[in-house]
């Protein structure tokens, strides 16, 4: 069987909407697709992954003790507010060490707060970036 046929029948088809809660945010993914969830805790938080069947991605990050930003260079991050939300968004390309082509992210770490918001993909058709004008962070 090749991988991607593995990765599909590991996928799951959901229609409610996955609610995250990171402090004072309630994090809202309306995710209608199929997709491959897992979480990853460490002491000081949890990453919440999100991979739909081409293999774009949402990460939703609660936590401390880490890095940030994630992927982006942290001399080149916009401010900007979103529901009077000060956000630091990060933007830029990815290569991959498997060869796949070059990919895309869009990083946004929510200031004074544990909660950042990664999105990978390959093209402006990926399956994240349709749930990204969708996602809803609320306090």
């Amino acid at each position: 069987m090749s991988i991607l046929i593995l990765l599909f029948l590991n996928l799951m088809l959901k229609t409610d909407p996955v609610i995250i809660t990171c402090g004072k945010y309630n994090i809202q993914l309306p995710l209608k697709d199929a997709y491959k969830k897992s979480e990853h805790r460490y002491t000081e938080g949890i990453f919440h992954d999100f991979v739909f069947h081409d293999l774009s991605s949402i990460s939703v990050h609660c936590g401390s003790n880490v890095s940030l930003p994630l992927l982006g260079n942290k001399n080149k991050g916009d401010t900007i507010l979103v529901d009077d939300q000060k956000i630091v968004r990060y933007t830029g390309e990815i290569t991959y060490e498997d060869a796949r082509e070059k990919g895309f992210f869009s990083e946004d770490h929510y200031l004074n707060s544990e909660l950042t918001i990664l999105i990978e993909y390959q093209s402006d058709s990926s399956m994240s970036c349709k749930y990204l004008n969708t996602l809803q962070v609320k306090k």
